[in-house]
């Protein structure tokens, strides 16, 4: 009988775990994701700030462009943690932004 009580108590633990493992690493994913659409965001506001004001031109401008002109700070990856490479280039066109960060 008690061998029984000690596999019941044991299943019901791991159990636990197991849900408390993958409600855990789905909260982290989703935070993840929306600080990426933090950061796109802010990039996309200074890009349209960047055509508003006629320093930038064409379809396309890079980061680095942006931050010389003092339109972002240098942006940090919420992944790796590391500054966003100033080589990525970000598509701007009739008021639709595309910046591809991960």
């Amino acid at each position: 009988m008690e061998k029984k009580n000690s596999f019941i108590i044991i299943v019901v633990i791991v159990i636990i775990l197991v849900i408390s493992g993958a409600t855990i690493l789905k909260v982290y994913n989703n935070h993840i994701n929306n600080i990426y659409k933090v950061t796109t965001k802010k990039i996309c506001e200074a890009v349209r700030n960047c055509y508003l004001d006629k320093k930038c031109g064409g379809n396309t401008v890079k980061i680095k462009d942006l931050v010389s002109y003092n339109y972002i700070e240098n942006q940090v990856n919420p992944k790796t943690k590391e500054y966003i490479s100033g080589d990525i280039i970000v598509y701007y066109e009739n008021d639709n932004c595309q910046v591809d960060i991960k």
